[in-house]
């Protein structure tokens, strides 16, 4: 009754979300019932959600979770090493290969076919906006016709949100005014305090800011104390929207025409020059060897820094208060800016996105070796009717208006409201949406369900615009979890992310040689070959050799896979 109930809510609130899948290829209820054990956990710790039942009551199936989280890592490892997975679920791209999993007997494959058939929202949302993803998507190496899983499409990871930021009223303190700031500003927040300012500067911008912050009194307390610019251990996050301004990235690129590695390239160590004379400059926090990037972010709250490198999609979140530009803006009279990623002598410009792939297909959804065809259906067309199916977006990953959720604004139109459980009525399941996080097609016009109007309008005239700014990506991309790839990366210590540099071994060389360069223990130019020598020795030759396992980006992004 609950379940028939929860239906008939959805129904006579949503006619329209939901009346489109009745009699499509999504499908309506089925005759004969079925059982699908499907990895999630509740958080509510009940034993179903809203949506849920929903899904159970429109295809004649019971849900059945495992209890175990995709994000429980060590449960998933024992699970997995017992060779057990469930009906269906999905982890996370970078701690699982979907051939692995196949090889070693514990998914089956997905018929490309039986997805054109009954996934026709996945399949118009690749066809449409992400053709690239369909040769990214695993092949079966026994049967070329069908595939080992389904994939995530989240364009919010398309964004390019990162820039330096700073308080206006700081650096007009201290003589230092943005011509036309005024004139072309754009509002962020919905405060009226943080503004982006979509003026290109240069490196030679950015140093005149911070030379004044550095001899100037942007806080007024009669000091000259104030760091110009932010640091920290973890140096790829202070520095981000700086740190492609000579063109480096980590990982797999081409210089003089051969295949090395962003670390040990000349890019690298010119950026490393640029920060090396910062720091003797007295324009980079003195502390940023011994601090993380929590330590930065408190250090800006603090009115201690004056810059730092940012991300936009901080702006007026709750969770990212204690965050620059958020955190910037406590004072009476404060406003903060953010600039694009930085401008190096040659144009280049930081990194664009988290992920470089349009779409950023990141997990991997896999059916269980135990599916048979008629269960693997089912299932095909429940995930692409609550995942791809636009219709559904909010109720399948919010839950009920008025229930689960607030409207921040205009119903359908602006931003959601997560209520607490508590405040959530008596009747209804704790939790709205259908707890697994994945697989879902986010459409960049469902950025408004999860941010401001302001950020959304912002994103979708300049992030997404013929303008936006392009990034530096790398030449060859790991698109497949490659697990020979993988073996080396976990045999040399590299982590191969931009961001989470915390490997044991060649990714900690590279943090201590930039803090030894910086603070002068060493000269970038007469270390460097020995550099080089060492990094290399320490695994990057075997690094550079694994990068050749991986295809070449651009022409995935064409979809095309070259190696």
């Amino acid at each position: 009754m609950k379940k028939l109930l929860a239906a008939l809510i959805v129904l006579s609130m949503a006619p329209g979300a939901f009346a489109a899948g009745q009699d499509d290829a999504s499908g309506g209820a089925a005759d004969e019932f079925v059982e699908i054990e499907w990895l999630m956990r509740i958080r509510s710790e009940e034993d179903t959600t809203w949506f849920m039942e929903v899904l159970e009551e429109k295809f004649n199936v019971d849900i059945i979770p495992t209890g175990v989280s995709a994000y429980d890592n060590e449960k998933m490892q024992v699970m997995i090493a017992a060779g057990d997975w469930p009906d269906f679920g999905y982890w996370g791209s970078d701690r699982v290969s979907p051939v692995d999993m196949y090889e070693n007997g514990l998914i089956r494959g997905i018929p490309k076919a039986m997805v054109a058939e009954h996934m026709p929202f996945f399949t118009d949302l690749l066809d449409e906006r992400y053709p690239h993803v369909w040769p990214i998507l695993y092949t079966n190496l026994d049967d070329e016709d069908e595939y080992l899983n389904i994939t995530r499409i989240t364009p919010g990871k398309d964004i390019p949100p990162y820039g330096v930021t700073t308080r206006v009223d700081w650096a007009r303190k201290v003589g230092i005014e943005f011509p036309d700031y005024e004139e072309t500003k754009i509002q962020l927040s919905q405060t009226g305090k943080i503004f982006f300012y979509p003026v290109d500067q240069t490196i030679e911008d950015l140093e005149r800011l911070l030379v004044a912050y550095r001899d100037g009194d942007p806080d007024g307390n009669g000091k000259t104390d104030t760091i110009p610019f932010g640091g920290s251990q973890e140096f790829y996050w202070a520095n981000l929207g700086l740190d492609g301004v000579y063109g480096w990235i980590w990982g797999p690129v081409v210089e003089n025409g051969q295949l090395t590695s962003g670390e040990i390239s000349e890019n690298f160590r010119n950026w490393l020059r640029l920060q090396a004379r910062w720091y003797g400059m007295g324009l980079i926090d003195k502390e940023f060897a011994t601090i993380n990037r929590t330590k930065l972010f408190e250090k800006v709250e603090a009115g201690l820094v004056a810059a730092t490198g940012t991300n936009m999609g901080y702006v007026d979140q709750g969770w990212a208060a204690a965050r620059p530009p958020n955190s910037m803006i406590v004072e009476e009279g404060a406003e903060a800016l953010v600039f694009p990623s930085i401008v190096g002598p040659n144009g280049e410009r930081g990194f664009k996105t988290e992920n470089p792939i349009p779409g950023s297909p990141d997990n991997v959804a896999m059916a269980g070796r135990q599916v048979d065809d008629a269960k693997l259906v089912r299932i095909l067309q429940i995930i692409d009717y609550m995942g791809f199916n636009p219709d559904t977006f909010v109720e399948s990953n919010y839950g009920l208006a008025g229930v689960h959720f607030d409207w921040e604004g205009e119903p359908g139109e602006s931003r959601i409201l997560l209520r607490d459980f508590e405040n959530v009525p008596e009747g209804y399941p704790k939790v709205g949406k259908f707890e697994p996080a994945a697989p879902k097609g986010m459409r960049v016009e469902d950025l408004k369900y999860t941010m401001t109007p302001l950020m959304e309008a912002f994103h979708q005239s300049y992030t997404f615009g013929p303008d936006a700014p392009a990034g530096q990506i790398p030449v060859r991309y790991d698109l497949f979890n490659n697990a020979e790839f993988a073996e080396i990366k976990s045999r040399v210590g590299a982590s191969m992310s931009q961001f989470w540099r915390r490997g044991p071994g060649i990714d900690t060389m590279v943090q201590e040689y930039y803090a030894k360069v910086l603070v002068g223990e060493l000269d970038v130019d007469a270390s460097w070959d020995d550099w080089v020598k060492r990094w290399s020795e320490a695994g990057g030759t075997e690094l550079i050799e694994g990068y050749k396992l991986l295809p070449l980006l651009e022409p995935a992004l064409r979809g095309e896979i070259v190696y």
